[in-house]
């Protein structure tokens, strides 16, 4: 299992002729963060906002090499965009515990 960290850095992307720069947290595999540089800069080829469920804000899908972190904000809105976080990882986390009670 790969262990996964966090970094902060200064995200900067681009969609199409959109321009998006803001502090940032990512989370991903250990060993794919600790190479990254400060600033991350990335193509998003896609985005919604308020998609499916008001709490959770928006969403995007950026460069292939990038698809596997989680971007979180980190402003003003940082203790909400943690709550955000743990409302969309919930249902992951609950299926893991199910699996792992049904192989016990």
């Amino acid at each position: 299992m790969a262990k996964m960290t966090a970094r902060r850095v200064n995200f900067k992307g681009t969609w199409g002729v959109t321009k998006v720069k803001f502090p940032a947290i990512v989370i991903g595999e250990k060993q794919f963060v600790d190479q990254m540089k400060p600033e991350l800069s990335v193509t998003m080829e896609k985005g919604f906002m308020r998609n499916q469920d008001e709490e959770i804000l928006g969403w995007m899908i950026v460069d292939k090499d990038y698809n596997k972190l989680f971007i979180l904000r980190d402003d003003e809105n940082y203790p909400a965009n943690i709550d955000r976080l743990e409302k969309f990882l919930k249902p992951f986390a609950d299926q893991i515990a199910e699996t792992r009670k049904e192989a016990a």
